[in-house]
């Protein structure tokens, strides 16, 4: 039992770490336009893989391990319903940590709640990438979590089952 629970415990964090860290490579590496300022390889891995820390773990043990529970008790231990529910749930941490209050003000104030969804939406262009970043992250995260679930499947001698 304690061996599943650290397999478990491996996969929640190095699923949204690695997947965050692949999808800042791949959004914000050095594929600018010429002269356009860019993180570079190294400088997005380093912010793919804080926001995996601060964003995509927490991510994983609030919504991902509820519907890990959710999908194995009805038997659904195919890809696909953990990348649609990584998606769902990459969009919704996208869209808290977009809305997140700034340090210093008031969390419940519905006034910046209010300014904050109206700059959020005055924009559309950041917000759907940043939405769309989150979507992504979030099946390359949920895929990531069932491929190391299913690692006794590939590996028969090897006992890492997380069901």
């Amino acid at each position: 039992m304690a061996h599943k629970f650290g397999a478990l415990v491996l996969a929640c964090v190095v699923a949204p770490v690695v997947a965050t860290t692949i999808g800042a490579i791949a959004f914000f590496g050095e594929f600018g336009p010429p002269g356009e300022y860019t993180l570079g390889l190294v400088g997005a891995a380093m912010v793919g893989a804080w926001l995996g820390a601060v964003v995509g773990i927490p991510t994983m043990l609030l919504i991902g391990l509820p519907l890990h529970a959710y999908f194995q008790s009805r038997g659904m231990t195919t890809l696909a319903p953990y990348a649609f529910g990584g998606a769902l749930a990459g969009v919704l941490a996208a869209l808290a940590f977009m809305l997140w209050p700034p340090a210093g003000s008031d969390f419940l104030s519905w006034p910046d709640f209010v300014s904050r969804w109206s700059n959020l939406v005055s924009s559309w262009e950041t917000p759907a990438k940043v939405l769309f970043f989150g979507g992504l992250t979030g099946v390359l995260a949920a895929s990531t979590f069932w491929g190391l679930s299913q690692l006794h499947r590939i590996v028969p001698n090897l006992d890492t089952s997380i069901s």
